[in-house]
Order: structure tokens, then sequence, then C-alpha cells
């Protein structure tokens, strides 16, 4: 996995991303504003990585009220 880049943390803003520890482990992070983005995107420079979450959507079965009867 590389770094990412500024403009790819200022892009993921009022979104989760993940977020590998230098140890390996994943975590869930909001990037609420742009200095949230700034200041992960300084930690990769200490060993933190970071990636999209993966949003699986999943369709859901709707019908039409008036149309059941």
């Amino acid at each position: 996995m590389s770094k990412q880049t500024l403009d790819w943390f200022k892009e993921q803003e009022m979104s989760q991303v993940v977020c590998v520890l230098p140890n390996g482990d994943e975590k869930l992070i909001d990037i609420m504003s742009e200095k949230d983005a700034k200041y992960y995107f300084e930690m990769q420079d200490r060993g933190y990585l970071f990636r999209r979450k993966v949003v699986i959507h999943r369709a859901v079965e709707s019908s039409c009220q008036s149309c059941e009867g």
C-alpha cells in the first residue's frame, strides 16, 4: 500500500477511511474537516497507512404501498 496524497485525504472529507496502524491493526477513522485531512496525511510519515473503506450497497426490496391494494 502506498502513501496517499493530501488531495486524496481532502476528497475523503465527511467520510470514513481505514487506518492501518504500524503494527498492522486496522481502525476506522472519520475525516470531518480539512484540518483532519492534513493531520492524517502527516501521520503517514510515522508509519500509518490509509485506504478507502469498502462500502457494499445492498438492494432493498421496495414496493409501492398504493399498488399493494
